[in-house]
């Protein structure tokens, strides 16, 4: 009896620190990524101009899969900044927000990332703050690609027809919705406005 619990002890402290631990982690890989991305990423403009007309590359999805290694995500309005690594297993989102495999890189159709909202870095804690015409930046391969936001709207949590392709080019994120209770997913729509290197 004493055994099961002092066990039971254990468990409960390692359970206490669980949280914290996992934003340890997250903290660390992204730390590591962010020096990564940014030893390897050439130098982008960070000019936004809305005269410059949006140069699309035809979608190309299939081709996505091998093309696509990190990215990085920026929202202002809500203070986040982090890199986007290609995947949304488990350990992927442990580690960042993720790029969804199946759909469309930056510019070539509905570009689709989900992130964590309490857990591990908890990147896509406030995406309910993002407003209508709200910017968002992605840098990956070189080009900067600025997205405004359409629409922040729920769906259920197995409606998985928010990545596929809209007929434009968009920004798609997703996170559990309510926080911390992942009985739904919390959705933001964003158009393609511009992109330059």
């Amino acid at each position: 009896m004493k055994k099961l619990s002092l066990g039971l002890i254990i468990l409960g402290v390692l359970l206490m620190f669980y949280p914290l631990c996992a934003e340890i982690y997250a903290r660390s890989e992204q730390e590591k990524l962010s020096a990564l991305f940014d030893s390897n990423v050439p130098a982008v403009s960070e000019r936004f101009d809305e005269d410059t007309p949006v140069a699309v590359q035809p979608a190309d999805v299939s081709s996505s899969n091998t093309e696509f290694s990190e990215a990085k995500i920026e929202i202002k309005a809500i203070g986040l900044s982090a890199v986007v690594v290609r995947g949304t297993t488990l350990l992927d989102l442990a580690r960042g927000p993720g790029w969804y495999v199946e759909s469309a890189l930056p510019g070539r159709g509905n570009t689709a990332i989900a992130g964590h909202r309490t857990m591990y870095g908890a990147w896509f804690r406030k995406l309910d703050l993002l407003k209508e015409n709200d910017l968002i930046k992605i840098t990956f391969a070189g080009r900067v690609y600025s997205y405004q936001v359409e629409e922040v709207f729920v769906v259920a949590k197995d409606d998985w027809s928010v990545i596929d392709p809209c007929g434009y080019p968009a920004l798609t994120l997703t996170t559990c919705h309510p926080v911390g209770r992942a009985s739904q997913r919390l959705v933001v729509r964003a158009a393609l406005v511009n992109n330059h290197v």
